[in-house]
C-alpha cells in the first residue's frame, strides 16, 4: 500500500472520527431546492481578508469577508460544484472554489454573494 492510498484511506478514520474535529453539516447541491444531506466535515473558518485596517471599509460588501475552508470526505459528496450550500447550525456557506487532496474535499466557501 502506497503512502498516498494510507492517507486517502485515513480520510474517514482519523479526520473525519467521532470526537475527533468533524461536525454534522447538510449538504445541498446548487439548484436544488430541498433533500439536504448529512455529511460529516471540518468547518475552519477563515479570516477577514477585507477589512480591519487594510482601507477597505467591510460594510461596503456584507459577506466578502465571511468565509470558511470546509473538508469532507470525497466518498460524501459525488460531485461537488459552485454554487453548493452547505449548512452548518445558522450558517449557509456557498461553494465557491473546489480542491481535491488525497481522498478529501476542500470546499472554499463564503457566506454571501459576490457583488458584481
Amino acid at each position: 500500500m502506497s503512502l498516498r492510498s494510507q492517507i486517502a484511506g485515513d480520510v474517514g478514520t482519523v479526520f473525519l472520527e467521532a470526537g475527533g474535529f468533524k461536525e454534522t453539516v447538510s449538504y445541498l447541491p446548487a439548484g436544488v431546492t430541498s433533500g439536504e444531506k448529512d455529511i460529516d466535515a471540518i468547518v475552519e473558518p477563515t479570516i477577514e481578508p477585507f477589512g480591519g485596517g487594510s482601507g477597505f471599509d467591510s460594510d461596503m460588501a456584507p459577506g466578502l469577508q465571511d468565509g470558511a475552508i470546509i473538508y469532507a470526505n470525497e466518498d460524501d459528496i459525488a460531485n461537488p460544484s459552485y454554487g453548493d450550500t452547505i449548512t452548518q447550525g445558522s450558517n449557509v456557506w456557498r461553494v465557491r472554489q473546489i480542491s481535491r487532496q488525497e481522498g478529501m474535499l476542500l470546499l472554499y466557501c463564503i457566506t454571501g454573494e459576490r457583488m458584481n
